[in-house]
């Protein structure tokens, strides 16, 4: 795949079947090259090579997407390997979203609380203004609601006193279970309360002035506005 910067690999359920990979080889080629287009026209720059990984989900893997260091790996369904058909608004966005992650890997720290917080308010809201505005404007997929969404739903009141709670527990020493907490359970909108701080803290920067691709070069802290 001809796509600057971006190494497409093939893992678990695909690596030794080729007939299968040709199948979603399009989608995948279509969907990557919409989030490569949004990140161009947002200002988010890949310095170095990423690779994208398509796995089939197992059931281990209860996520369709995630990011860590480098690599993003997009997990299919067994029900879209069966109709041999995918979603190219999810795929576009959930590739798309990733991809900002690894792009903010390249210049922060990529551990703690403040990190993971910051960097889903960027990619959630990034992502937010790529399918509604910059997919939505150009015709071929129309928009979609997401986390951005959710958070706007909930009363100043309720996010004050989650970002109270946050700096809290962002105080103490990182553990996986306090990760867990903040980012592993869903609260009643099926978002987790490190996003909802994350998202509000992105949409407060953005109210200021502040330019979404600029964000991703701040230290955590200064995204989240830390004193």
């Amino acid at each position: 795949m001809a796509t600057p910067g971006i190494e497409l690999r093939w893992g678990y359920g695909f690596d030794d079947r080729p007939r299968k990979r040709e199948i979603f080889r399009p989608y995948i080629r279509e969907g990557l090259e919409l989030a490569i287009e949004g990140l161009d026209e947002m200002g988010f720059s890949i310095e170095d090579r990423k690779y994208l990984i398509v796995d089939q989900v197992t059931p281990d893997i209860k996520h369709k997407a995630e990011a860590s260091g480098k690599t993003c790996h997009i997990f299919l369904t067994k029900g879209e390997i069966q109709r041999k058909r995918i979603d190219v608004v999810w795929l576009a966005s959930a590739i798309f979203h990733e991809l900002v992650h690894l792009v903010h890997n390249d210049y922060v720290e990529t551990e703690g609380l403040l990190y993971h917080a910051a960097g889903e308010g960027i990619a959630y809201t990034a992502e937010y203004y790529f399918v509604n505005e910059l997919l939505a404007r150009s015709g071929r997929l129309g928009p979609q609601k997401r986390v951005v969404e959710r958070v706007k739903s909930m009363p100043k009141s309720e996010t004050n006193k989650l970002e109270a709670e946050f700096w809290k527990a962002s105080a103490k020493p990182y553990t996986y279970d306090n990760f867990t907490e903040w980012f592993n359970k869903p609260t009643n909108l099926r978002i987790c309360k490190g996003e909802v701080v994350g998202v509000s803290a992105v949409a407060r920067q953005l109210r200021n002035g502040a330019e979404i691709a600029e964000l991703i070069h701040l230290p955590p802290h200064e995204v989240l506005d830390v004193a």
